[in-house]
């Protein structure tokens, strides 16, 4: 498919609360469905938030209720959804997990969040992942890259190398930073000549989250951008675009990897 549409869920989200969290998911999806989504993706840790320190025993008691809620939530919706993050308990280790869902209720591919951020301490929790894989869907060639992952670019690079057409980049980007989510979307777009979306939480306290999802061209221009209020991003992505902006500027065919 060469066109398709994408909604972002921007929202807020209470630690721990999972009944108030889901209540928002299955309300502002039926919202998006109005847009006629081929493409719905949530913000990282959607359904518990960061909630330090019962999140192991969140992942052991809800990972398999939440993943059978995001494939009930593709198979009603007829859209692909990017589960921005849950908590997984694997091998008695914690790990960030992003999935991939399709509407006939197969999960298509998995992402362990690389880099815990260590300055919310999420690394004294998280154990960090090591996989990086692009995820093939009927829609498009994806790469997931959460949150503080966006701020090591060999990810990205080895994602689109890989052959990756957009990167989905569900996040938890607190103030004051709003200008390094934008900018590092940005780069990313630019120098992969992909299409990058950035889901953004909003709401919290100490610290509090500024929203502005974003989707961003191969060209590092932006789609659509919101503000900091709950609500839908919308963007049509044409993955045409990719192929002219490496025809007009041919960055990837012209590196030299045997010099760096």
């Amino acid at each position: 498919m060469k066109k398709f549409v994408v909604t972002g869920i921007q929202m807020d989200i209470k630690p721990g609360d999972i009944n108030f969290n889901l209540k928002t998911v299955i309300n502002m999806t039926e919202k998006a469905l109005k847009f006629t989504p081929d493409m719905i993706v949530f913000p990282e840790m959607f359904a518990t938030g960061f909630a330090y320190p019962y999140i192991t025993k969140i992942a052991k008691d809800f990972f398999n209720e939440l993943t059978s809620f995001l494939i009930n939530l593709s198979y009603k919706t007829n859209a692909y959804i990017v589960g921005g993050s849950i908590p997984e308990l694997f091998e008695g280790k914690l790990y960030n997990t992003s999935m991939v869902i399709s509407p006939n209720r197969k999960v298509l591919g998995y992402y362990r969040k690389i880099h815990p951020f260590s300055l919310t301490d999420e690394n004294k929790y998280f154990t960090g992942g090591d996989k990086i894989s692009v995820i093939e869907t009927p829609l498009a060639k994806l790469g997931i890259v959460i949150c503080y992952d966006i701020r090591f670019p060999e990810i990205a690079r080895k994602l689109a190398l890989d052959g990756a057409e957009v990167l989905i980049v569900p996040a938890q980007f607190p103030n004051p930073r709003l200008h390094h989510w934008e900018t590092l979307l940005k780069s990313r777009a630019i120098e992969n000549q992909v299409f990058v979306v950035g889901v953004n939480r909003i709401g919290g306290r100490n610290p509090d989250y500024f929203g502005h999802s974003i989707a961003v061209d191969p060209y590092g221009e932006t789609l659509e951008e919101m503000d900091d209020k709950e609500g839908i991003l919308v963007c049509e992505i044409d993955l045409l675009s990719i192929t002219k902006a490496r025809q007009a500027m041919p960055v990837l065919l012209d590196r030299r990897p045997e010099v760096y």
